[in-house]
């Protein structure tokens, strides 16, 4: 590395830049003046010519002429005069400077040997190699550059051993450290184990929020790469910190996906719906005899969500697992009702029960007056306000005499009591008897309706005495 010009070979090469820049000058300046000189010289040769022409004038009694040329050459020649006064006094003065190259060594300017460079260089790296186990590179930046004035005395091995080992971190101030390796690969020196797992621990949940901003339907990651460490002796300089573990653990390279040391696999969930069929299902009941069937719930669909879980490697698919079940829509089965009880004798016991086994309210009662029915405004009976579809019962015992519809009862079902006694059932939705069944006190014999002339759905119900309406309340047992 050089020094301070060593010698007399700097200032000879210095001597002789100086005189090539001196020479330069001058000829620079000679040839610029060359069009004052040719210049100046056309205007002394007019001059003279004016001048011999004005002597001759004169002789013959002219007049002399202007003096305008004599002037502007003069002015030419005193401005060639100074530049060329002003570039010998330049070249002078840069001859009385010193000039000489300044190195700097990774950003310290310094001057010293190249050998005692690669000296000191060696011996810091054999001291840390030693304390570490493991070869230590120190890296040179080196550059230079002109610098005027007197060079700095160069310095000796011993405080360039002291600049290296300052820059690496004191040999003497070795720590133990903790090296970790990802499938291998070095990861990162830590110093201690737990302030490596809180950085490899923090890089997963950094990544995993990375893949959730990519695709929301990320749930987690799982991490199969190997880890090992190995405690060792290090230089404080080495230890990084989390940020910067957790920087090489990532590899912070927003131009690769998926760049990280270790090895992982990215569940994804998403849920299916998925119709649940309606079933029926059956009650059996005491309360109604034999043979009675009914409907009492309607089936209604439900809707199950199910939310799986799969694991992708990559962009391939290595599992799917069920890892959730909603019922989002419950499933409604459709129910019946069926009876169980010994049916009575078909024949009549001379009681009336109310037809129908459900909370009543009676709307019209016998002999009310309803002018709004033309030609019935006399009521032969009670109305049952019941809902379409509900089971009517024989009010007692008897054989089927009729089984019809008529324009104001709709359909109808008369009973015959064989006392002189029928019972009728009117605006019935469906007849569920022919005529001539022998049917028992209770059994269900038709649905309620709407039919005829109605302003609602009910059940009509007379008694009737030697075919002529009687108050039913008289009769019935409540």
């Amino acid at each position: 590395m050089p020094g301070k010009n060593n010698g007399g070979n700097d200032g000879k090469r210095s001597g002789i830049k100086d005189k090539l820049i001196y020479a330069f000058a001058v000829a620079a300046a000679f040839v610029l003046s060359i069009p004052r000189r040719l210049k100046t010289r056309r205007l002394k040769r007019k001059y003279n010519a004016a001048v011999r022409r004005a002597e001759l004038r004169a002789a013959s009694g002219g007049r002399v002429p202007h003096p305008a040329g004599l002037f502007f050459g003069t002015v030419g020649f005193t401005l060639f005069m100074s530049l060329c006064l002003f570039a010998g006094a330049y070249m002078k003065e840069q001859d009385a400077k010193n000039y000489y190259i300044a190195p700097t060594l990774n950003g310290s300017r310094v001057t010293a040997d190249a050998a005692d460079i690669i000296a000191a260089k060696s011996l810091v790296e054999d001291e840390i190699s030693l304390i570490t186990g493991r070869d230590h590179h120190i890296g040179i930046t080196y550059s230079a550059e002109l610098a005027e004035g007197e060079p700095p005395e160069p310095i000796g091995s011993d405080e360039l051993y002291v600049m290296f080992r300052d820059s690496e971190g004191s040999a003497g101030s070795a720590v133990v450290g903790y090296e970790y390796y990802i499938d291998g690969a070095l990861a990162g020196i830590a110093e201690s184990e737990q302030a490596f797992k809180d950085a490899y621990a923090e890089a997963q949940e950094i990544m995993l929020g990375e893949q959730i901003e990519h695709d929301p339907s990320v749930s987690r990651i799982k991490v199969s790469s190997k880890l090992s460490a190995r405690r060792m002796k290090v230089l404080p300089s080495a230890i990084k910190t989390e940020d910067e573990l957790i920087a090489a653990i990532n590899k912070d390279d927003s131009s690769v996906w998926n760049s990280a040391m270790y090895k992982y696999t990215v569940f994804r969930r998403y849920r299916e719906n998925k119709l649940i069929p309606f079933t029926e299902e059956t009650e059996y009941s005491w309360d109604y005899f034999e043979g009675f069937s009914q409907k009492t719930q309607d089936g209604t669909m439900g809707i199950e969500s199910y939310t799986y879980e799969v694991e992708y490697d990559g962009a391939a698919q290595i599992g799917k697992k069920l890892v959730k079940t909603e019922t989002l829509c419950a499933m409604q089965p459709t129910k019946y009702v069926v009876g169980t009880r010994m049916p009575p004798p078909s024949i009549p016991t001379g009681t009336f029960e109310i037809p129908l086994d459900i909370k009543y309210r009676i709307s019209s009662h016998y002999g009310d007056y309803r002018p709004e029915f033309d030609g019935d405004a006399f009521h032969f009976g009670i109305d049952l306000v019941c809902d379409e579809g509900t089971p009517v019962f024989a009010s007692d015992g008897g054989k089927v005499s009729y089984v019809g519809q008529t324009p104001s009862y709709g359909i109808m079902v008369i009973i015959d009591h064989y006392n002189n006694l029928q019972t009728a059932y009117a605006h019935l939705s469906e007849s569920l008897v022919e005529v001539g069944d022998d049917v028992y006190q209770g059994q269900n014999i038709a649905l309620s309706g709407n039919t005829g002339t109605t302003t609602a759905p009910h059940l009509h119900f007379e008694i009737r005495l030697l075919n002529t309406p009687v108050d039913p309340e008289t009769y019935l047992e409540f």
